[in-house]
């Protein structure tokens, strides 16, 4: 595929992390599930696709017992992760320029990440990743697939339709963008009556959302575009026919990666009921709910189908994990989260259980040592796991978590971050963080050999500043 890796290394995606691919998220998941897995500290793990290493290396970072495989088709970005793997100082991290369908050589893992990968290749190398993933996930094992989906995407294939024609010919990376953002434009508000009109308001609704993105004002959003609508592959799937396929190599769906995606909550509980009454299989059950709330696009996890699993959640699962919150006090109780979430309970163990995870945050909390010291803990662990199902950053779960630090003199910034540039980086608990310019510049001064004064004179600013800043850092868990 001469021409995919070309478009890549003329213009290569962000470097950005996914927080759900964390071998200590899900193993989080699969204990939700009654379902034990491998050690995450000392798991084998394979991502495919790593790029430039921007969601590998962190990982591997945080878990240094652990061994980390990237593969890419792409020599020149594994080139790049190579160098940041040198630069970290990564001992436990192997990366080769490898296509997929060659990499039964590289053994078996305990935790397989393919993020962006089965939409953006040919139809016949989508269908050699899910045969892969069969054979190389271990017993107790888990494999992560993002996708793009229908019914969620008919409409999108539609601007990319158009985004195609107004660019052929294009070969300048910038100029493709720009021509294909200025057609997009020029159709939504060429329409007479948009308000009654179904491809006025798709548009409308693409540029609104591409507007709010995190990447709309960085550079990064030209290379986010160019890789999505206009990638020369972009095939979507009905998630049933994925779990079909993945069934017939030995894997069953277990969950998305992030339980919030894939209970819709808006959804009444008799609604959840008939859609129960009239799927005869989980696969039919998911395709129904994507129907229902015209999903674009999953994270979806499977496991070995010959190992089974609870078909509901757990919370006794919470036992053996460890749980933090990014959330805050708010009034009467309430806790806040930045993603707009309010938690309001009247159970007095649970607010005293957030009030505990707030206190200690970003440090995660062993559930089972909170658990010694509130009553009534089976029903704050039923109570913290709806929330995670309401919001990650509500409740954040984790097995066998990364060490974080809340002190390190002189001030040393996560190496991972500072390594990869950028406004969004990545924490000690592989969160992506977005950083103002002047948190940009401390983090990037705070190498361990400088003192506060030292690093105002560095960057410029106050010394009490760098102090504040420095004191956000380490609530962001950017400081080791």
């Amino acid at each position: 595929m001469p021409g995919h890796t070309d478009a890549y290394d003329a213009l290569a995606y962000p470097d950005l992390s996914y927080s759900c691919t964390h071998p200590s998220r899900l193993a989080a998941l699969a204990s939700a599930h009654g379902r034990p897995t491998g050690d995450p500290r000392t798991a084998r793990v394979l991502e495919i696709g790593c790029a430039t290493g921007a969601n590998l290396l962190p990982m591997a970072y945080g878990l240094p017992e652990a061994t980390f495989v990237g593969i890419d088709l792409s020599g020149a970005q594994i080139d790049v992760a190579r160098r940041a793997a040198t630069s970290l100082g990564l001992a436990n991290v192997e990366l080769h320029t490898l296509d997929l369908r060659h990499a039964d050589a590289l053994g078996t893992f305990d935790y397989v990440v393919a993020h962006g990968v089965h939409s953006w290749v040919p139809p016949d190398v989508a269908h050699a990743l899910v045969t892969l993933l069969g054979r190389i996930v271990r017993p107790g094992g888990l494999a992560y697939v993002s996708v793009n989906t229908f019914p969620g995407w008919h409409p999108l294939l539609g601007v990319r339709d158009l985004m195609q024609f107004a660019t052929r010919g294009i070969d300048d990376p910038a100029a493709r963008a720009a021509a294909a953002r200025e057609i997009v434009h020029f159709v939504a508000g060429a329409v007479p009556d948009p308000d009654h009109d179904i491809q006025a308001a798709t548009l409308r609704s693409y540029l609104e959302g591409r507007a709010t993105s995190a990447l709309a004002s960085e550079a990064w959003a030209d290379s986010v575009l160019l890789h999505d609508e206009l990638e020369e592959h972009n095939h979507p799937v009905l998630v049933g026919e994925l779990i079909a396929e993945a069934a017939q190599h030995g894997l069953a769906y277990l969950a998305e990666a992030e339980l919030a995606d894939g209970v819709p909550r808006h959804l009444a509980p008799e609604v959840l009921a008939e859609l129960e009454r009239r799927a005869s299989s989980r696969a039919d059950f998911e395709q129904l709910v994507d129907f229902v709330v015209h999903r674009v696009f999953r994270k979806a996890v499977f496991v070995r189908s010959d190992e089974p699993v609870a078909a509901r959640l757990r919370a006794e699962g919470l036992l053996d994990l460890h749980v933090t919150t990014l959330g805050a006090a708010g009034p009467d109780g309430e806790v806040l989260v930045p993603d707009g979430t309010v938690f309001r309970t009247g159970h007095a163990p649970t607010r005293e259980a957030f009030a505990a995870l707030m206190a200690a945050a970003p440090v995660p909390v062993a559930f089972r040592a909170l658990a010694e010291r509130l009553e009534e803990a089976p029903v704050v662990a039923g109570n913290l796991l709806r929330a995670h199902l309401h919001s990650s950053a509500l409740v954040d779960l984790l097995r066998s978590p990364p060490s974080v630090s809340l002190e390190s003199a002189p001030p040393l910034g996560f190496t991972p971050a500072r390594c990869f540039g950028g406004r969004l980086v990545t924490n000690v608990l592989h969160r992506r963080v977005e950083l103002e310019a002047a948190d940009r510049a401390v983090l990037d001064a705070a190498d361990g050999t400088r003192d506060v004064s030292a690093i105002a004179a560095l960057t410029g600013l106050d010394e009490s500043e760098v102090d504040d800043r420095l004191a956000a850092l380490r609530y962001e868990g950017l400081l080791e």
